[in-house]
């Protein structure tokens, strides 16, 4: 399970576990590769799909409460915890810890903005115990993936949509160039 505050990273948290657990799958567990899960709680939604808790899955949750108050941690559960302190992650994994939870990696804002998600994705393929072939793989994946999540779709900066869209803020927001320099075209394909 993936849980972490809005704004935390928590996309980029829930992808780079929800990629290396079904690579980890592949790579020890080949049989049950393809019948691994992946699934976000929507925003006010605090229902999942009903699969078996021995059905490989990861979840993401915004909710503490939803997660620590039903059954889906089962007994091998793991929680990934995204926090913007190392304080705030260090407070929110001892939380876990005190309810029985197995604790996995703790990601926070300090942390990303000093190792950047390159240096998280080297922390996530060895928790998952990943081949070193794998890496370059992932870090080409993330690495247009996280162009394409600033510049396109929902989670798009609020600058390169203003940009984009004038009408969209009534507030004058400052250009985004890195997204001006982008050619989401290129980067697609």
């Amino acid at each position: 399970i993936t849980f972490g505050s809005p704004r935390t990273a928590s996309t980029l948290q829930f992808n780079m576990v929800c990629v290396c657990f079904f690579l980890n799958m592949k790579v020890h567990f080949p049989s049950l590769a393809n019948t691994t899960n992946c699934y976000s709680q929507r925003k006010g939604n605090y229902s999942y799909p009903s699969f078996a808790l021995d059905q490989p899955q990861v979840m993401k949750s915004h909710d503490f409460k939803h997660i620590t108050n039903t059954n889906k941690l089962g007994a091998e559960s793991v929680v990934f915890i995204t926090a913007r302190t190392k304080k705030g992650g260090y407070k929110l994994a001892n939380n876990f810890k005190q309810l029985g939870n197995i604790v996995g990696l703790t990601q926070d804002l300090e942390t990303l903005s000093e190792i950047k998600a390159d240096g998280f994705l080297d922390l996530y393929a060895h928790f998952f115990d990943l081949p070193s072939h794998y890496l370059p793989m992932l870090q080409e994946h993330y690495t247009l993936w996280e162009k394409l999540r600033v510049c396109c779709g929902v989670q798009m900066s609020k600058h390169w949509r203003y940009e984009l869209n004038p009408a969209t803020s009534r507030n004058k927001l400052e250009p985004h160039p890195y997204c001006g320099s982008v050619d989401i075209d290129v980067v697609e394909e």
